[in-house]
């Protein structure tokens, strides 16, 4: 996925910037976007509460709340 990819999929997914979950030196090295899974974990978390004691990991809630498409691109975006 690229960078103007990955802008416009988080804005129309989750109306928010891409920007305040990128890690910049991951995303340099690679030369694609590439997720910060802790700061991404950190505001699901404040979303959804601590889904982890509901048996959910954060591909099975995203899937639940967002769609099995969603889940898929943002493991992409983080692997």
């Amino acid at each position: 996925m690229s960078h103007q990819e990955a802008i416009k999929f988080f804005r129309d997914t989750f109306d928010m910037q891409i920007c305040n979950f990128l890690d910049g030196m991951l995303s340099w090295l690679t030369g694609r976007p590439f997720l910060d899974p802790y700061k991404f974990d950190k505001w699901l978390h404040e979303q959804h509460g601590n889904y982890e004691e509901a048996g959910h990991s954060m591909y099975s809630l995203l899937a639940e709340h967002y769609g099995k498409e969603v889940a898929d691109k943002i493991k992409l975006l983080i692997d």
